[in-house]
Formats: C-alpha cells, structure tokens, sequence
C-alpha cells in the first residue's frame, strides 16, 4: 500500500521506502541500534546542539508549527491529517 504526502507525490514514497529499510534493520540489529542511540546521548552530553534538538524531539514531540498572515479576506483552512514521528 502507497503511503505518504500527496498523490502522485513520488518522493514521498521514497522517503517511506527509506524509513521502511532503516525500521527494518534496527530491528534485525539491535546492537548496533542502540549503539546509535548511546552515541546520539554521547554528542548531546559533549554540547552538540543538533543531538540535543533530536533526543528532545523524539522525547517530547516536535513543536506544533504556527503560520500567521494578515488577510482582507475570509479563508477556509482544512486539516487533512495529522503527521507525527510516531507513524
């Protein structure tokens, strides 16, 4: 089943191609992935701000993205879905 972004969006079924292999093989290697993750926490604790960004997103959820615009007219915003890390 074609999952993600919009249709007829390709890339989108790459990157979920990509995820897929990646989901696959810390699952068939769990040494290594936790090897990944103790390294993660290494670089976070050595002061390396794109470590801490990423255990805190992946802990506590990335921010909600806020949009604002000043318009002169009435706009109708529909929400399809929800993304979250967790899909």
């Amino acid at each position: 089943m074609k999952r993600g972004g919009q249709p007829g969006n390709n890339n989108a079924a790459k990157g979920k191609l990509f995820t897929d292999a990646l989901l696959k093989f810390a699952k068939q290697n769990p040494d290594k992935r936790d090897r990944v993750i103790a390294k993660i926490y290494d670089m976070a604790l050595d002061g390396n701000m794109m470590a801490i960004k990423e255990i805190i997103d992946r802990v506590e959820g990335k921010p909600k993205q806020s949009i604002e615009a000043e318009v002169d007219q009435s706009i109708t915003v529909v929400v399809n879905k929800m993304i979250s890390d967790g899909e």
